[in-house]
């Protein structure tokens, strides 16, 4: 991410799918489809991320960079940690409301 970041890339769909591993096992960013140029991205689109992973400022459209991917990132340790998936009891659509809302801190 670090990498991608540098040259001014958002990935905004950082999720345990779209991070594999190489026979070195090293991890490995994927599926940049809905990457963009930091200074281009659009918080008005609708094509942006998964929600479990997703930041609240995109979900509410507002202006974001590259912290987006940081807090994605942020879930998957959490997971990693944990060993359960964000807000496992909810279906996605319930867990990105509650972010959106603030109901989960």
């Amino acid at each position: 991410m670090a990498y991608i970041h540098s040259q001014g890339v958002v990935h905004r769909d950082v999720k345990p799918d779209n991070i594999i591993f190489d026979e070195e096992f090293s991890a490995k960013i994927v599926d940049f489809g809905i990457a963009c140029e930091e200074e281009y991205c659009d918080p008005l689109a609708n094509d942006t991320g998964t929600f479990r992973w997703m930041a609240p400022e995109m979900m509410k459209h507002k202006a974001y960079g590259r912290k987006v991917d940081v807090y994605s990132f942020g879930l998957i340790l959490w997971e990693m940690f944990s060993g359960t998936v964000p807000y496992e009891e909810l279906n996605p659509f319930q867990a990105a409301l509650a972010v959106f809302d603030k109901v989960i801190t």
